[in-house]
């Protein structure tokens, strides 16, 4: 976003205020910037303090009172608020560094004896330094708020350099329609003339086909003409933006369809074996070519890395408007910081990581966690901090010899990632934790299953759940 734009006077705000609330959006921090609403205690940022002594007995005392609980220690409570501090200090830190963003983005487009005097008046209000974002905009627009008249113009002019921008297609299709919603609704809010009538729909209709989908547009203005001025009340304006949206989704869709991700491993059908024995099983433990010798006739290439998030929810989600975001700017994709948790309660197989991890410490059995410090494992371009480890005990996820279901698969040396997108199961460290090499417990990517024995006598385990493209244990949505 640029910074030259100088809010200085009143004929500035307009376009100053857009630009502010484009680039809080972009931190995800507008309900703290919005001047439109009421202040709140959250606006400032408070810097989280580590426990009390009294807090750390209290949590003793509280361990202590619950039934078939064994007595707590210090060294527990301690453990335990390290964990919950350090993830206030991780939270912490990334809101203060998206309100630098705002506060620098402020002060360098915003002329500076305006910035000095704003700051000093909400201070001398306050009685206190730090100043939050929401008085900074709230003070500037008590001063420089134009009036209802010059907010329609200003909306009209900004609404007809949008529309050049499309003829000129000086931004992606994905990105302008983006930025027209947001035009289009301050449109309405101060009912320009410039959104209204059949004129307004072919403007619209001409400004995205002069360059984004001529053929389309074509169509379109034929429709109009046969209106001639009977347009029905379902061909608005909105409704014509709308068609084009789910046009253009359509078009990005078909052209992604051959770039769409897949996962390791084959498509497979599933399998109605519970547990018999398979003779001369073709199945190849991984996603190596040679799908008829043993896993132990290859190398192993294990490393502290486990699945990218990014990739999961690029198989999860391969929306039209991910795909264009990804093949327009490869930088729309999901990440485990702003996106919804889909995945926070389902189990992955991973047949190439090097490591079992979950993303609450909850998924651990009781008393066997145990915090680490300065550990970090690699997803893709980004690493996260492990916050300890423990044995999780999936229950009646494995055939036995009761039948299907009736066995607990045990995993040891569990890392916690906190709130990590989904949790996994690693199938190296399947093998490595079973000594014996006929008990061993491995993937089979022809059918999705988890069998153990040999390549040529195995024994169905478990049957896995293949969808979105991904192979999960357990499948929780």
């Amino acid at each position: 976003m640029s910074t030259t734009v100088k809010l200085a006077s009143v004929e500035h705000w307009s376009r100053w205020f857009e630009d502010l609330k484009q680039v809080a959006e972009g931190q995800n921090i507008w309900h703290k910037v919005d001047p439109d609403l009421p202040s709140e205690a959250s606006d400032l940022l408070q810097e989280p303090e580590l426990p009390s002594n009294a807090v750390l007995e209290q949590y003793i005392t509280d361990r202590s009172t619950r039934n078939h609980v064994p007595q707590a220690t210090m060294l527990e409570a301690i453990s335990f608020y390290h964990l919950v501090h350090f993830d206030a200090c991780s939270k912490y830190e990334s809101q203060e560094a998206k309100e630098i963003v705002l506060h620098t983005w402020i002060a360098n487009t915003v002329n500076p004896s305006l910035h000095s005097l704003t700051l000093e008046a909400i201070r001398t209000e306050t009685g206190r330094r730090q100043v939050t974002l929401r008085e900074i905009t709230k003070k500037l627009k008590s001063s420089f708020s134009p009036g209802l008249m010059n907010l329609k113009d200003e909306t009209a002019t900004l609404y007809k350099e949008l529309l050049d921008e499309a003829r000129w297609a000086s931004t992606s299709p994905g990105k302008w329609i983006e930025k027209w919603n947001t035009v289009y609704h301050k449109a309405v809010r101060h009912d320009i003339d410039e959104i209204k009538g059949a004129n307004a729909i072919l403007q619209f209709i001409q400004a995205v086909g002069a360059k984004f989908e001529p053929t389309w547009a074509k169509t379109k203005i034929m429709d109009l003409i046969e209106y001639n001025n009977d347009i029905p009340t379902k061909f608005s304006l909105k409704s014509v933006s709308d068609e084009f949206m789910r046009y253009r989704k359509a078009r990005v869709h078909e052209k992604g369809n051959t770039k769409r991700l897949r996962t390791r491993g084959g498509a497979s059908k599933p399998s109605s074996d519970t547990g018999n024995k398979s003779k001369s099983l073709n199945c190849s433990r991984g996603n190596n070519s040679d799908q008829t010798k043993p896993r132990k006739q290859f190398p192993r290439k294990l490393s502290a890395a486990i699945p990218d998030p990014k990739m999961i929810m690029a198989i999860l989600d391969p929306s039209p408007d991910m795909i264009e975001s990804n093949t327009e700017s490869r930088s729309g994709l999901t990440t485990t910081d702003d996106h919804h948790r889909i995945l926070a309660q389902s189990t992955i197989l991973d047949n190439c990581g090097a490591m079992h991890v979950v993303n609450n410490v909850s998924f651990l059995e009781p008393g066997t966690f145990k915090p680490t410090f300065d550990e970090y494992v690699n997803a893709g371009t980004t690493s996260y901090p492990i916050f300890g480890r423990g044995t999780r005990i999936l229950k009646n996820v494995l055939n036995g010899t009761n039948g299907p279901c009736t066995e607990d698969l045990v995993l040891q040396d569990v890392a916690v990632i906190h709130d990590f997108l989904t949790n996994i199961v690693s199938e190296s460290k399947l093998i490595e934790a079973e000594k014996d090499a006929e008990k061993d417990i491995w993937y089979c990517g022809a059918d999705s299953t988890l069998r153990s024995g040999t390549m040529q006598e195995s024994t169905v385990r478990a049957q896995l759940i293949r969808k979105y493209g991904i192979v999960f244990l357990e499948y929780i949505p």
